[in-house]
């Protein structure tokens, strides 16, 4: 699979991704901040995406992540695309 960020904002990202996996029932987005910023290995996953986009918001504002996705079909999970590492937007002076 091929991930691409489509857009940020200070607490969101959009993926769009590609995928030859007809098998694919649906998909799961999985992020966790930046290695370069934090040790842990844990992945946040978001389970059940029916299409190839998914807005995840939440995020912390002027932070790395690294986000991945995998299909998810009858036979299980394929292996995650490559990560794409991401930085949020700076929160706009003067908002929370």
């Amino acid at each position: 699979m091929r991930l691409l960020v489509a857009q940020t904002t200070p607490t969101s990202v959009t993926l769009a991704w590609y995928t030859d996996t007809a098998e694919a029932v649906s998909f799961t987005v999985q992020y966790r901040p930046s290695r370069h910023t934090t040790t842990t290995d844990h992945w946040i996953s978001v389970d059940d995406i029916a299409t190839i986009e998914h807005t995840v918001t939440g995020l912390k504002p002027f932070t790395e992540y690294e986000m991945r996705v995998l299909a998810v079909g009858e036979a299980g999970n394929s292996p995650p695309s490559e990560f794409v590492e991401v930085r949020t937007l700076k929160q706009p002076s003067g908002e929370l």
